[in-house]
Order: structure tokens, then sequence, then C-alpha cells
């Protein structure tokens, strides 16, 4: 697993990069390029998890509640076909429709039809259609729909029911049905059911494992276009399953109006069976974009329904769908749906939904760049993975979204070769967050969990490994017959059908790969030490390899099993070597033709997984081999061991030095045998004084010879993949790329070519600490800039350096960016003016002169010297940074009469010279700094209404964590809470996150009922206290947190002394952590402030923090408080306030949703 050093408050890590020396030669690492290193990114491709919507689930609106299982009325029937009339009232935001429902039953006896319809939309007249009417008795049971049959059916009949409905659609889930204005002031009404939102606009059976077939006649208002799935019809079809009678032709059904002077119709059918989360409707003023595509089974239309004022942009997006489509299905058989359509239908949500023949495509997507073109084959390929064969329920979405995900991968692959696959894959490996199977779990409420990025990610995953397994012209073919079975086409599919295809196909038993990659927790984390040996005078290369991973809930110490791939690296040439890994520990010995020089683990990335390669630096069989062993444990506080084996009997001495060279520490160790040896530090230098925290090497010295030569290898060397990755980009084209750093990635041309001020660099300062993990870190803050900016015209992120450059469409969203200063992770931002190259260059230095200069007069200010600082990317431009720094100053001299002061300037113009341009900019406005949120994972807040909880959670947040918040309020029920309060500090600290953060509201009346009168009053204090941890502790394992975070500081109040702070949570297992434990009050306040939290923080509140005791208890012992926690029924209490709770979701201005616990 990747893991960062964390320094935790009071304590020093030191990190130990420990280092071989031996008396002969060995292996010695080249030094990194940081230059070099800073570019890359890996794959900035944009990540479909993020983009495509459902990962937006946090900001949802009230669904979560609404996940529930199919009752058993519903699971006796079988839904074959929905006709469904429906009237979009676009000005009064209603709908008004009947719904015919055809079933059969698949047990005996029904009596009864249940459908899912949630309780605040209408219902008007319910009845059995057949020759005739006949109205039907029904009730409304929360939110399902109870219809009385006339006479129990049994399976063999078929029976029609309609229901007519009317209301105000609310918003659902990721999105229910909406109504919406466009960005040009036009009209879109849509829906967006996935995963269980179709209930909130029609009634149905809304369970993916039930697909139906489906008419869709659309009324709407004149002029506008509505689109739905399947093909178009001219009129209202005849009913399948009523001897092809038309409905509104049949006596006594009450259909609505379908067509008049006002409105017109749209009819469509969908002929193949879908699931209700499937169902689309798109209501708006289209423009139609067509071509025809010549598919494997005759001509399809592409038609994509585009806003006016999208038409030129969507026809460039778009215009390599029939490319996507033939890669699709040379790839994964016919398109699933020949004879209808396929195309795009914009609507406004940050995302898009893969509705079968029409997908609903975010309007801000369509940029006229091809950007999102992941995006679209993400869609495109849920054509076969998600509609034709549709996971039976939720806890098998990853054979949608996983499936979709790598399907992205392989059309990067297609375009861009192997290496764009493997960053591709690369950029989604980000476990450090994956502690949950990726099988889900039934009946978890909140959507989340079932679009968490490692469904999209680790399922991607999974059918890159077994495509390594199966080789590919058996992978391929496994997925082909997956879709083309025909007990899976159009129809639901759980893992083990997917599994069992497989199997039938490839006649390989594959169960022991899936097991271990869809139910583990963990993955493989390697450790490989290798050593050159002679033996007769045959090159021979020792290799050891463990898994250390830690023990899995599941499978305990039970070994991952893959084969895994290796480059032995030597003069002579490469070699390459494939181990099969069944066991935790592997040590074998091989023949070589040449010396080994390095060892590259898993080269072309097909494995998931972490590993330290450790170089062990042999004697060539004139002196002891030594083998290096991982410090323990690093980074250490108190007490660090290293650890090394010899070959050979020898005297060891152990040297410390700090980055500068310096020695700090050394030991000569007693002669030993061979064999495994360690040794212990702890901490101090020569003369016992305490090392500061930081980076030190250790330095291993075998003296079996007086005059040993020394030859040194770093412990962690750059990993085998980084040096050849490091050697692609030091011979490539050096310019900044988006989206990425893949070698055939398309480049943006669009970059000003003159002075305007639309380039924002934001420089990162942390993150340039990450090591190969730090994509990841960048990864993670490019998404969260990307939010902040959410609307803004954002034309390309450039990585250059430890900055990442924002390009915006125009000077004043420029300006707007200045929200960036909220987003964790960047130190400062600056608002750069770019000058394009033109080939020119001593014109182009006299434009960036002139820009410098008047930048210099606007900025400047009263400031009495000036420097330029001049950093070139590009170091083939011919004119070297000093010269380029005198000459921008001459003209800044010429123009402002500032003198130049290069030591201690009052104010600096800073200027890059990149490939394509000269950026130059002055003023920085700071930042957060620290990491980015997300990048730490999960944490547990309790927030109070006074000033220290806000201050930890931010600086939480500061530390890369996404936090949830929960408040205690006096009384009995949410309508006794004022929250209001909380609920602006949430606020506030929403405006640093990329999503809303959710707010747990939590009643004190569980445990005010068991305490009063039954424990002294000098405990009420801390017992309370108690009580609060507890129930943030239940909330922080429900929702996957990894910490609490509370705002306690030392002597603060009589809670926070130390001997009560112990004894509070004696029993806790989940990290409590404190941010604020060691500052005073002005340190908080002045935070407070800078943050923005302090003027709500003051202002009266009634919360639980005024419990107070007369004489409180300081000194508490955590036996007392056991005790009296079992006297109270501390648990219980705890029990109750989880059921009694509220969640909010709050977002920079205000809150979004709020909805029961589950």
């Amino acid at each position: 697993m990747h893991t960062s050093p964390k320094t935790i408050a009071g304590l020093a890590a030191l990190l130990l990069c420990v280092a071989l020396l031996s008396p002969v030669a060995g292996f010695t690492a080249p030094a990194p390029d940081r230059a070099a290193d800073d570019h890359i990114l890996a794959d900035l491709s944009p990540d479909s998890w993020a983009y495509e919507g459902k990962a937006q689930a946090l900001s949802a609106a009230a669904a979560a509640g609404r996940m529930t299982e199919m009752t058993s009325e519903q699971a006796a029937i079988d839904v074959l076909h929905y006709m469904l009339y429906l009237g979009v009232d676009i000005a009064q935001e209603t709908l008004s429709g009947v719904c015919l429902v055809t079933f059969t039953p698949v047990e005996p006896g029904v009596g009864e039809l249940v459908l899912d319809y949630v309780a605040n939309m209408g219902v008007g007249t319910v009845g059995a259609i057949d020759a005739t009417f006949t109205p039907l008795l029904w009730e409304r049971d929360g939110d399902l729909l109870r219809v009385q049959l006339a006479a129990p059916v049994s399976p063999g009949d078929t029976l029609t029911v309609m229901v007519s409905f009317d209301g105000a659609p609310q918003p659902d889930g990721f999105f229910g049905f909406q109504f919406k204005t466009r960005p040009d002031g036009g009209p879109i009404a849509a829906s967006l059911s996935e995963p269980w939102s179709a209930r909130s606009w029609w009634p149905c059976k809304d369970y993916p494992l039930d697909k139906a077939t489906c008419d869709i006649m659309l009324t709407v208002p004149a002029g506008l276009t509505g689109v739905s799935n399947g093909a178009p019809l001219a009129a209202p079809p005849p009913h399948p399953y009523l001897n092809g009678a038309v409905v509104a032709s049949l006596p006594g059904s009450p259909l609505p109006v379908l067509d008049d002077a006002t409105t017109d119709l749209f009819c469509w059918r969908e002929a193949r069976p879908i699931s209700t989360y499937h169902l689309s409707v798109a209501v708006s003023d289209y423009v139609l974009l067509q071509e025809t595509y010549h598919g494997q089974e005759g001509d399809l239309q592409l038609t994509h329904y585009v806003y006016p004022d999208l038409v030129e942009e969507a026809a460039v997006d778009f215009d390599n769908l029939s490319d996507m489509m033939a890669f699709c299905e040379e790839k994964f058989g016919a398109y699933p749906y020949p004879d209808e359509k396929y195309g795009m239908a914009l609507f406004e949500w940050e995302g898009a939904m893969e509705h079968p023949t029409a997908t609903s495509y975010g309007s801000h997507f369509v940029r006229g760049d091809h950007f999102f073109d992941t995006i679209v084959m993400h869609e495109l390929s849920h054509q076969w993975f998600g509609n034709k064969v549709t996971c039976a329920d939720w806890t098998h979405i990853w054979l949608n979204e996983g499936f979709a995900t790598y399907v992205e991968g392989l059309w990067r692959e297609r375009n861009s070769g192997p290496n764009a696959l493997k960053w591709f894959m690369k950029a989604r490996s980000n476990f450090t967050w994956w502690d949950t199977p990726l099988l889900r779990e039934a009946g978890v409420t909140d959507p989340w969990y079932y679009f968490d990025d490692l469904v999209y990610h680790k399922g991607a995953w999974v059918l890159h490994m077994l495509r390594r397994v199966l080789g590919d012209q058996m992978f391929f073919d496994c997925l082909r017959d997956y879709i083309a079975d025909r007990d899976q086409s159009h129809a639901t599919v759980s893992t083990p059908d997917f599994v069992n295809s497989c199997e039938r196909t490839s006649r390989r038993q594959l169960d022991w790969f899936f097991d271990q990659w869809l139910l583990r927790t963990t993955h493989p984390q390697l450790s490989l030490s290798w050593l050159n040996e002679s033996e007769a005078g045959q090159n021979m290369l020792h290799i050891d390899l463990r898994q250390v991973q830690p023990p899995d809930p599941l499978t305990g110490d039970e070994p991952f099993v893959f084969p895994l791939d290796l480059t032995l690296a030597t003069a002579a040439g490469d070699i390459p070597l494939t181990l099969w890994v069944d066991r935790r520990v592997l040590d074998f010995r091989l023949p070589v033709s040449a010396t080994v020089t390095g060892v590259t683990i898993d080269p072309q990335g097909w494995l998931l997984h972490s590993a330290d390669v450790i170089v062990a630096v042999g004697d060539g069989g004139a002196g002891p081999g030594l083998t290096l062993q991982p410090p323990l444990p690093n980074p250490f506080h108190g007490r660090g061991v290293l650890r090394w084996r010899t070959a050979a009997a020898s005297s060891d001495r152990l040297e410390i030095h700090d980055l500068r060279g310096r020695l700090v520490h050394e030991r000569t160790l007693s002669p030993a045998p061979a064999g495994d040896r360690a040794a212990t530090w702890d901490g101090h230098d020569r003369d016992g004084r305490a090392c500061l925290a930081g980076v030190y090497f250790a330095t291993l010295v075998s003296s079996p010879r007086t005059a040993p030569q020394r030859t040194t290898a770093p412990s962690r060397s750059p990993s085998p993949v980084d040096i050849a990755r490091m050697g692609r980009i030091l011979g490539a084209d050096q310019r900044p790329r988006f989206p990425s750093l893949v070698d055939g990635d398309p480049v943006h041309d669009s970059l000003p070519t003159d002075g305007d001020r639309t380039v924002i660099s934001a420089h990162y300062a942390e993150i340039a600490l990450k090591g190969k993990n730090r994509h990841l870190f960048l990864l993670r803050l490019r998404n969260n800039m990307m939010a902040q900016l959410r609307g803004e015209p954002v034309v390309a992120i450039n990585h250059i350096e430890s900055r990442l450059l924002l390009r915006l469409g125009d000077p004043a969203a420029a300006l707007r960016a200045a929200k960036l200063q909220r987003v964790p992770g960047i130190q400062n931002l600056s608002l750069a003016a770019s000058v394009a190259r033109t080939g020119d260059d001593e014109a182009d230095l006299d434009h960036a002169g002139a820009i410098a200069a008047a930048m210099t007069r606007r900025e400047a200010g009263g400031a009495r010297t000036f420097k330029v600082d001049t950093r070139r990317s590009d170091r083939a431009f011919p004119v070297p940074s000093p010269q380029i720094s005198a000459r921008l100053g001459a003209a800044i001299v010429a123009a402002t009469a500032l003198p130049v002061d290069l030591h201690a300037p009052e104010f600096t113009v800073h200027v890059l010279v990149m490939k394509r341009e000269i950026l130059i900019f002055a003023q920085k406005l700071p930042g957060c700094g620290g990491l980015p949120v997300g990048s730490s994972g999960r944490v547990t807040v309790l927030m109070s209404g006074g000033i220290d909880s806000p201050v930890a959670a931010w600086m939480m947040m500061r530390r890369g964590c996404r936090p949830e918040f929960v408040h205690f309020y006096p009384g009995r029920g949410v309508a006794e809470a004022d929250s209001a309060k909380i609920e602006r500090l949430v606020a506030v600290l929403a405006g640093y996150a990329p999503q809303p953060l959710v707010l747990h509201l939590v009643p004190s009346y569980p445990y005010e009922t068991r305490a009063v009168g039954t424990i002294e009053d000098a405990y009420d204090m801390v017992l309370f206290r108690r009580y609060m941890f507890k129930t943030a502790v239940r909330f922080a394992r429900r929702e996957n947190c990894q910490a609490v975070i509370a705002g306690d500081s030392v002597g603060q109040v009589a809670s926070q002394t130390l001997p009560n702070l112990a004894a509070i949570t004696p029993d806790i297992r989940l990290p409590i952590l404190r941010p604020l434990i060691g500052m005073d009050k002005l340190e908080i306040t002045a935070l407070s402030r800078r943050i923005g939290a302090y003027d709500i923080s003051i202002e009266p509140h009634r919360d639980c923090c005024s419990i107070r005791s007369p004489r409180p208890v300081l000194n508490a012992r955590a036996v007392r408080l056991l005790e009296l926690s079992e006297r109270i029924g501390l648990d219980e209490a705890v029990n109750e306030a989880l059921h009694t709770s509220t969640k909010l979701r709050i977002g920079p201005q205000g809150r979004v949703a709020a909805e029961p616990e589950a």
C-alpha cells in the first residue's frame, strides 16, 4: 500500500533512507532527474468516476433512505412491458401521465400488484385493461402503491394494470426528474433514475433485476422535442399484449389528451428489455445532429440532440463516435440496439448517464475539443456492459462501471499504444482508500457506496489482470461470449454469471483469480531483494520475493496468486522473466548470461500492487554478500531497527548521516557469523543529543578486509518503473501536454497569443515531496480544482515543474479563479500573462519585456526595488536565464526607474519559458497549502458551535482528509435542534471541499434520560463527552471513516485536562486525533479568523456543550467512567442516538438535502 510519512503533533518522525556499503563492486542507481520527474503526471485524462457524475452522490438529494428490499409481492411477478404516456408541463414543472404495466405471475395465486412510487406524487385512476377498463382498489403504503387485483392470477396469465398519476417530481438520488434552465436561458426537463429513482416520477417495479420492453409517448410544449429510448414511432403503437389494440381507443380508459394545438407528441418504442433506471426522458428545443454508421448489422443512425448554441462544438466532440462504435463492435460484437439509434441528448447535470440508445450527456462536457472523449467512450461501452447485460442488483455494479472504465483504457491503448493503457491504469490505482471488497454489500442506503471509485477503478483492474492471465485472444473471446450468451443477452447478470462464462470460454478454472480480487480488501505488497552470485564460473541471480501485505479480514495470511513479470537489466541487454507467485515467500536462484544491474517489477503495469525493490550487493565470491531489509518501523519515533543479512561471517560498522552528508552517529558491531542481523538507533547523535525530525541515511560497512572499496546503493532506489519512465520522458518533447503526458495524446493549441491574463499558476509545495505516488495527489488536486471552478471556461490544465497551469477562456474568468485559494494542496496562486512563442526569440523577449514592465507599473505599489526571476522549462531556448532576467529587467527599469536588488527585492517578476509560450507573473495569492482534500481518507469530526472544532476540521482538511460532522443538540427530536449556526459553520468548511459535506444531527436526549439523577454531577460533563466520542466512533465505522477528530486543547476547559482526556476513551480503538492539542486560544482564534469561521463561531448558540457541573471532576479515572457507562446503559444510548439522528448535506451556500439516518 502506498503510504506517506505523517507527523502527529508532538511526535518527531525519523525516516531512515538506508544505504549499503560493501568491499566489492555492486549496483549504483542513477540519481533521479527532478526536472524530468516534475513533468511526469502519468495520466490526466478525465476520470469517468469523477466526471460521470455518479461519484457526486454526496451532493445527491434525499434518496439515501429509499433503497428498500423488493417485497414478496413484487418478487412474485415478472413485468413484461411498460406503456408510459407522459405529459411534461414545462411552465408548471409538473408531470401527468398514465402507466400501463403488463406482467405475468411467477408464483401461483398473486392477488396484489405492488409498485414503487413515492408518496409526494399523486395517483388518479387505477384499473385493469383488457377489452375494457375495470377500476381496481388501491392504497398508498409509504413509497409503495398497492393495487388489489379483481381475482388472483397465476403463472401463464398476463394482466395489464393502468395507473394515472401526476405531480411535481422532486430531485431524487443523483437526479430523478428535474426541470432546469440551460446556460443560454432555454428550458430543459430530463430524467436520470439510477440507482433507484424511477419511482420518484412514475409508478413501476424499480429494481434492475426485472427488465421489460417499453413504449413511451411524450406530450411536450409545441416547439420542443421529447427524446426517449429506442426507435421513433409515427403514432402511439398498438399495445403488444392487448391483441393489437391502441389503448387510446379502449372504452373507459382515462388517458390524457395526447396532442393539441399547444403541444407536440413524440412516440418511442424500446423493443428490447431494459431496467426501470434505464428509461429516460429529455425535453428541450433540441437541434438534431445526425450521421449514418455502417455497422455489423446494417446502417444505424447516430443522432444527437444538442442545444442550439452548442451545435458547432457538439459536431466536433461527437465526430469520432463512428470510430468508437466500430472499435466496440470489433471487440465486443454487434451494437445491441441495431435497428434503433444511438447518440447523446444534452441535459443539465455535471455528469452523464448511459441510457440505452440515448445517453444523457452533461452540456458542460461539450467544448469542441474532444477533451471528454473518454466520457463518450465510457457511456457508449455501457450499451454492451450495463445495458445489454445489466447487473441484477447493485452489489454487482462493478459489472457495469468497472467494464466501462476498462473500455476507456482500451480506447486509449488503441489510439496511443500499450504505454497509454499502462499509465491510464496507474492513474486509477489509488488503493489507499479501497478498504472494502469490490463486491458490494446489500442494503446500504447511500448511493455513494455503490459508485465509489473502487467500483470503477478496481473493477477495471480486475479485467486488466484477467487479460494478463488469459492472454489477449482468449480475454476478448471471453468478453464476446459473455455478451453473446443468449441466456444473458438483454438480461440481468451477477458476478458468478461472468465467472462461469469466462470459465466456459477459456476452459480454465478461475475461482482462484476472482475470489482474491473481488472479495479481499488488501492487495499484494511486494518486497523484492536480489543478489548477484557466482557458482563455478556461472553468473547467478538470487531473488528473494515476499508478500508483506497485512492479513486480510477474510483470508488472513493467505497469499495472493498471480503471474509476475520482471525485467533483469544487464550490460548485454534486458532479460524478461515471469514468475508464478503462489506463496508469501519465494526464494530462488537462476543462471543469467551477464551481471544484473537492475530489476524491474511489473514493467508493463499488469498487476495491482505496491512494491519495494531492495538492492543486495554481492561479493563475487571474494567477500560477504549483503542483503538489506526494510527498516522497522519507517518512519519511526523513539527507536528504529535496521536489518540486513550476510552470506559470510564479518565485522560490521553502522554509520548514520543527515541530508547534508554529516556523520551524526556511528557504531562498530561485534563480529558475527553469516545470517540475519539487526541494529537499533534511538535517534540521538554521537554526543547523545536528540536529532531533529527528518530524513537520514544509514550506511552499513562490512569489513573482512582492512581497506575496503566502498560502493553505495540506495535501499529504496528509484523504482525500475520510474527509471524507465524518466528515460522515455527525457528523450521526448518536453512541452506541457494535456490531458496527459502519454505519447500520442492530444495537445491543446488554443493558447493565448497576447498578454491577456488567462493563465492561473497554482504552485504546490508539500506534494512535491511525494515520490512514486505523487501523480495520485496531483490527480486529486486537479479534480478538486476543477470542482471549485465548476461552470468556469477551463480550457486546459498543464503540469510544469511544481505547479499546475490552468488556462481559462477569458480574463474575467481568470480573475474569478482566485477562489482556488480555498483548495487545500495549493501553496500560492498567480495570475499570469502569456506570450506565445512565434519562433522569433528576440521579438518574443521584447513582447515579454513590455508585459513585464506594464505588470510592474500596475502591481508594484510602493515597492522600492525589484528583480526578475527566470526559469527555463525549455532548455533548448537559446538565451540563458540570467540574460533573460537582465533583458526584462532593463525594460522594467526603463518604464519605472525602479532599481534592481537581486538579494532582497521588494517586488519580484517571475518568468517561465516553455516550449510554446512565455509566462509572466508577479503577485502571489496565498493558498491553503497542505494536501488535497480526499487524498488521506475520511474522518468524523465532533462539531460544536464554538471556535475550536471548525478549526480542527479545517486543519485535517489541509492534511487531505474529507470530513463528516457529528453535532449533538439538546432535546429529543430534530425539530428542537438549533442547527442554523452549525450549518453555517459547515458551509464555511464546505467552501474548501470539492463536494458538499455531511452533517449528522444527534440528540442528547438518549444520554440525558439515562444520566439525569443516576450519576454524580461532577462526572456529568466527562461522561457526556464519552457519549459523544462513542457515538462519533459508531458513525465513523458506518461511514467508512478512519479516525475521529476533536477540537480539544490541553487544559483549556475542565473536560480537557490530561487525566480526563485519557479517561474518556480508554476502550476506543479508532484513532482519536486532536490537531489543536498543543495550541493556545489565541493561536486557534487566529486560524478561525483566517478560514472565515470566527464571526459565526462567536454568535450565541444553545448546544450540549452548555452542560456544566458545579464542581466538575478534573482527574477522572477510566475505571470509574466505565462503571458509570454500564450503570446508565451508555451503549443503548448510543444505539438510540444512531437511529434518531438526521443527516444533512451542506454545500458552500447552505443545506443541500436532509434525510433521516438509515
